[in-house]
């Protein structure tokens, strides 16, 4: 297909810069833009688990990528477009790609790093001191 978009970033003249987003199209009724739900998560500290949320960003679709609802996209920042629209579609992605990409690990290791044992202490037991017993005095008479 012949793409003369030159909001395009591959054929036409834009630039992507910083975040890449792989998300959902749930819209498409826009001319030349789709919507695209990005599910992330974030950790909650006080329950020491991780909360599902999700975003819907406003992306431009170049001629050349041919995306419905329901498709996974590849998405990436760059200079705002429009008033809402500030991402771009880069390519579609297949359900396998999808699922390669968004394996990553939860939590990052640091090399050399001790783990955290909360069950076990590292102090010994200390057992409660016997108190000395008082012998019992011999009472003594003056005479």
């Amino acid at each position: 297909m012949d793409c003369r978009d030159k909001n395009c970033p591959e054929h036409g003249e834009l630039a992507t810069r910083g975040a890449t987003i792989l998300g959902r199209v749930v819209s498409d009724k826009m001319q030349k833009t789709v919507t695209v739900k990005a599910e992330y998560t974030v950790k909650v500290p006080k329950y020491q688990r991780y909360k599902r949320k999700h975003s819907k960003i406003k992306a431009h679709k170049p001629d050349c990528i041919d995306v419905k609802i329901g498709d996974m996209v590849q998405i990436a920042e760059c200079r705002p477009l429009s008033k809402t629209v500030h991402f771009a579609v880069i390519k579609k992605v297949t359900a396998a790609d999808a699922l390669k990409e968004k394996a990553m690990p939860v939590e990052v290791e640091r090399p050399g790093a001790q783990p955290k044992k909360k069950s076990q202490s590292t102090e010994p037991k200390l057992e409660p001191k016997e108190k000395p017993k008082k012998e019992p005095e011999a009472e003594t008479k003056e005479e």
